[in-house]
């Protein structure tokens, strides 16, 4: 039961997936962004833009941050070091094959 659980969704979506279906994909994959219309452009090109602003404002917010270290123990702050040292992706892995399992289950 708890292998279903931990990898149901997975074992299902994999029943016609080989070299032949990965080959078509990924060519698919490759070709797609000749079908796009200018919006769809112009969507890359702002979250190109925003990123590269984000960017560059970065190493300003750090050393204004750092200056002060008594702020470190702040929520935010304690929730950036959680978030960047990998404990969630180990909850949600869990969470979305227990959701999975959950779902299989439910048929």
């Amino acid at each position: 039961m708890f292998i279903i659980i931990l990898g149901g969704a997975t074992l299902f979506a994999q029943n016609e997936y080989g070299f032949r279906e990965f080959k078509n994909e990924t060519f698919d994959f490759i070709k797609q962004p000749l079908t796009w219309e200018a919006g769809d452009w112009l969507t890359l090109g702002l979250l190109g833009g925003v990123t590269v602003a984000v960017a560059q404002g970065d190493q300003a917010v750090r050393t204004e941050v750092l200056k002060h270290p008594g702020h470190e123990n702040f929520i935010p702050i304690q929730a950036g070091y959680f978030w960047g040292f990998g404990y969630p992706p180990l909850y949600w892995r869990w969470a979305s094959a227990w959701a999975a399992g959950w779902m299989i289950i439910r048929q």
